[in-house]
């Protein structure tokens, strides 16, 4: 996949703006509030039609304006057809997604559409923060990976919701348990397609995180994600073995689940655990050992796209180089230049230059204009 052209209409903190693209590398430098990020977020946006720092749609908007509209020209590869994609916004007609001058209803509507895999300093957050995270991980990729699978999550959680206000409804003597029966055989369907979905992912990036973690540290064989479930051990067991016991553990927690107004099992209470030698890298890991182990599955990403949409996605590496050291560095464009996929990369400064690797795009970002450095 090779993002060709770029332009931002009242995007953000841009006025309007259109870049040509190198098909390998681009370098965006500046000072920090100059737009480098928001220019990252437009390519997510044409990509997934939401923005990865979860902001509403209004907020994207350059400040006192009234639209925003992002335009880009793509091929799935350097040979073929280039597509031009546009998405528009506005607070009156919403939003608007147009390919090669067709209208769709939406951005998964689209026969051909960009891709993107993202690591950002915030990022880290996935070891260190809660199971939320690591959820959200997991399953932000699945969606980008699979169509259905954000409206498997969707219906998993409006059943999720619903047995809720049962469970309340019981302890209140406002309802019977007997009405949990037909909730509990949606939530057991839905939670059971979504660990499997989970489980399979894993046992695809693991591996490949693995020699990329190998390949970054020179340490083979010591980084390792295990999936936790609040079912206990039956991950590998068949699908229909794991709803029967899915079944049998509501009906144990069903009193608690009363008192507590709440569902105590399902796939909403997972968790990954990231080991590196055994350790648990959330309790025990330095922050340079999480970067590393989430920069390793982000690159092992890049394999999941590649196999199961039939292109590579775009890499968007948003101020993270500075924050590892130079042999590091230096490990992450390798793996760029041999797999051939073009990244974006942010930074307020670079400790080497890219003629190394034979590429030498650099923009510099100042107060939402981009000029590419001779």
């Amino acid at each position: 996949m090779i993002l060709k052209e770029l332009t931002l209409r009242d995007w953000r903190n841009y006025d309007s703006t259109t870049i040509a693209l190198h098909p390998t590398l681009n370098v965006f430098l500046g000072p920090n509030g100059q737009g480098k990020t928001n220019l990252l977020e437009s390519i997510f946006y044409l990509c997934y039609g939401k923005n990865f720092r979860g902001n509403k749609d209004r907020e994207l908007v350059h400040w006192n304006r009234q639209f925003f509209r992002l335009e880009a020209l793509f091929a799935l590869d350097e040979t073929s057809r280039t597509h031009h994609l546009e998405i528009y916004y506005d607070a009156v007609r919403r939003k608007a997604v147009k390919l090669n001058g067709v209208r769709y209803g939406r951005l998964r509507a689209l026969p051909v559409r960009l891709a993107a895999v993202l690591f950002t300093p915030d990022d880290l957050g996935i070891i260190k923060g809660g199971p939320a995270e690591r959820r959200r991980f997991i399953d932000r990729e699945l969606e980008a990976l699979f169509a259905d699978y954000e409206q498997t999550r969707h219906s998993y959680e409006r059943v999720l919701s619903q047995r809720g206000e049962l469970l309340r409804d019981i302890r209140r003597r406002r309802a019977e348990r007997e009405q949990l029966v037909p909730w509990n055989l949606q939530l057991v369907e839905l939670g059971v397609r979504m660990i499997r979905r989970r489980l399979d992912l894993l046992a695809f990036l693991v591996p490949q995180a693995r020699r990329v973690h190998a390949f970054l540290t020179g340490e083979k064989g010591s980084f390792n994600v295990t999936y936790q479930s609040s079912l206990g051990q039956v991950l590998h067991e068949n699908d229909a073995v794991m709803k029967t016991h899915f079944l049998e553990r509501l009906a144990e927690v069903e009193t608690e689940e009363i008192a507590r107004g709440q569902s105590l099992l399902g796939p909403h209470r997972d968790d990954l655990i990231f080991y590196e030698n055994g350790i648990d890298l959330r309790t025990y890991g330095s922050q340079g050992q999480q970067r590393t182990a989430i920069l390793s599955m982000k690159m092992a990403a890049i394999d999941a796209y590649e196999q199961h949409l039939g292109t590579k996605p775009l890499l968007l590496l948003d101020d993270v180089m500075s924050e590892l050291d130079f042999d590091r560095q230096r490990a992450v464009m390798e793996i760029v230049i041999k797999k051939q996929i073009q990244t974006f990369i942010t930074g307020t400064g670079l400790d080497f230059t890219f003629k190394n690797f034979g590429y030498d795009p650099v923009f510099h970002v100042q107060e939402g204009a981009i000029a590419e450095q001779k």
